[in-house]
């Protein structure tokens, strides 16, 4: 999908509901011939709680490029790229890549080490609940308690830091809160009036995770080629199956060492609809996800394996895909139970961002 992003301009946040409206209109009318799946609000709490209301400091438009080419996405986002406005002082176009989750293996391989991420969860609107009173509360509360328990730097009990060792938060940072209202086909306006689920965007750089796994592993996972060793086709095995003593080794990561327990998240899904194809759905993404499989991986000169170059080629071809699948999974696992009373079940959603050019087109094609 294509990501618009529009930043208000300091001195229009000041009437905050007109300028929202206003910009909204706007906007609209950019995207009228466009399918917009989803308007959310860029909310900014300046000091104290984050638990606090905070105004809205921008609009977000998920558009769907569903069946367009990439020549097509490419006038449409140049178009928005160029938008103007007197209440906007920033305007932004990229793509978000909708991950499958595990991730499919061009996916992997091409994963940055660098970039941004965005969890997004739809809320459950106080589905499983049968008393009026309980339903009401759950509605009511469910915007800040995603506000809070989504966040995963958080360290307080309202928060998800505690969840996670130092080593991981250090690859997830910087996070922005989203409301996220679905279009339904409606003016934006009406849109806004409430909100479907929330989102956090955050970056994330897994470059000191890798380059941790590969130092420490020597000797143990993997053997420097002998310099000497003039043979034309060398060969060297990365068997990575035996954990190291490591925060940064995903075997001690949240979906691994909680085994792929998702006991309560079946249980919400007992509740809220009974359905057993959800259920069944819930325990094999569950399975999948919580697998951990470290198969040994051999590396030769169809790589370009020579000696003095090991360490560049097991990131490229073996450190970096498969981190980057155990970060993807362990973030799933962690939208997945984290709070299915207030987030549906096989709703949440994770997106890689790109930046909008040339290169990021060609994964359109993909």
């Amino acid at each position: 999908m294509l990501v618009w992003d529009t930043l208000f301009s300091e001195e229009s946040i000041v009437d905050n509901a007109n300028t929202v409206r206003t910009v909204a209109e706007s906007m609209d009318e950019e995207c009228e011939s466009l399918i917009v799946n989803s308007v959310a609000r860029w909310n900014t709490v300046l000091g104290g709680s984050v638990s606090r209301h905070g105004f809205t400091s921008g609009l977000r438009y998920n558009i769907s490029i569903d069946g367009k080419s990439p020549d097509e996405v490419n006038d449409i986002g140049s178009k928005l790229q160029e938008y103007t406005h007197e209440l906007v002082a920033q305007t932004n176009v990229r793509i978000a890549e909708n991950l499958d989750v595990p991730l499919r293996i061009g996916v992997k391989n091409r994963f940055p080490t660098v970039g941004r991420i965005a969890l997004s969860v739809t809320f459950t609107n106080g589905l499983g609940y049968e008393e009026l009173k309980a339903i009401q509360n759950a509605k009511k509360n469910q915007t800040v308690d995603t506000k809070n328990g989504l966040n995963i730097k958080r360290m307080d009990g309202k928060g998800s830091g505690k969840r996670f060792s130092d080593e991981f938060h250090s690859m997830l940072d910087n996070s922005d809160w989203f409301t996220v209202s679905n279009s339904y086909g409606l003016a934006t306006t009406e849109v806004l009036k409430g909100a479907d689920g929330g989102m956090y965007e955050s970056t994330f750089d897994i470059s000191h995770c890798i380059d941790e796994l590969i130092s420490r592993s020597e000797g143990t996972w993997w053997q420097a080629l002998d310099p000497n060793d003039m043979t034309m086709t060398p060969m060297l095995t990365v068997d990575y199956s035996s954990p190291l003593d490591s925060e940064f080794d995903p075997t001690n990561w949240l979906h691994l060492k909680k085994n792929g327990d998702v006991s309560n998240s079946i249980k919400a899904e007992e509740r809220q609809t009974g359905d057993s194809e959800e259920i069944e759905d819930i325990e094999y993404m569950a399975g999948r996800i919580a697998k951990g499989s470290r198969p040994p991986k051999q590396l030769t000169s169809a790589q370009g394996l020579v000696s003095g170059i090991e360490k560049g080629l097991i990131s490229k071809h073996i450190i970096r895909p498969w981190i980057a699948t155990e970060l993807v999974n362990c973030l799933k696992y962690y939208l997945m139970t984290r709070l299915p009373n207030f987030w549906r079940n096989n709703k949440s959603e994770i997106w890689l961002f790109h930046e909008f050019d040339a290169n990021s087109l060609k994964i359109l094609e993909d």
